[in-house]
C-alpha cells in the first residue's frame, strides 16, 4: 500500500515553487483567457512553446509550402541551410525560409553550390543533414516528369534601422 505524504497535493504534478512576478495588465486579461489561476495559465504557455519546440526539432530539414492551387515553395530549416554561395534565405518564421539565388543562377547553380558546401570541413552534422536532404528534394524535382522548376525574382522590402 502506498504511503500517505503530509500536507498539500502538488499542485501540477511536480514540484513547484512560490514565485512573484509583476505583469501588464493586458497580459493578464490574456493568460486569464487561458486559465483563471496565472500560474496554471503559464504553466501551459510554456509547455506549448517547449512543445513547439519539439515539434521544430523533428520537422523535416526542407518541406514544401503551397502557395496556389499547384505551386509550392521549398521552405528549409534556417540553423541548417546557411553558408550555401550563392544562396539567400528569406525568412517566413522563427525557423523556416525559402531559397532565393542571385540573379542569372539556378537549380543546377543550387545544386552545384550545395555539392559544394557539403565538401567543406567546417559543415556540422545537422547543417550536412540539412543541405543533402536540400540535395535530394532538388534531386527528386530535376527527375520528376510532371514537376516544372521555375526561376521568379523577389522583391524584400526592408525597413532601415532609425538613425539617432
Amino acid at each position: 500500500m502506498k504511503k500517505q505524504t503530509r500536507g498539500r497535493p502538488l499542485k501540477y504534478g511536480r514540484p513547484a515553487r512560490l514565485v512573484a512576478v509583476t505583469l501588464p495588465e493586458d497580459t493578464v486579461h490574456e493568460l486569464r483567457q487561458i486559465d483563471s489561476d496565472l500560474g496554471r495559465a503559464i504553466v501551459v504557455l510554456v509547455n506549448a512553446v517547449a512543445g513547439s519546440r519539439e515539434l521544430a526539432a523533428n520537422r523535416p530539414m526542407v518541406t514544401y509550402e503551397k502557395v496556389g492551387r499547384r505551386r509550392s515553395l521549398i521552405l528549409v530549416d534556417r540553423d541548417a541551410l546557411k553558408g550555401v554561395p550563392g544562396c539567400e534565405l528569406v525568412p517566413v518564421s522563427e525557423d523556416r525560409a525559402f531559397l532565393t539565388m542571385e540573379d542569372g543562377r539556378g537549380l543546377p547553380d543550387l545544386e552545384l553550390a550545395i555539392v559544394d558546401r557539403l565538401a567543406d570541413h567546417d559543415v556540422t552534422g545537422r547543417q550536412r543533414e540539412g543541405l543533402e536532404a536540400l540535395r535530394r528534394v532538388l534531386m527528386e524535382c530535376r527527375r520528376a516528369t510532371d514537376v516544372e522548376v521555375e526561376s521568379r525574382s523577389i522583391f524584400v522590402v526592408e525597413k532601415s534601422p532609425r538613425s539617432r
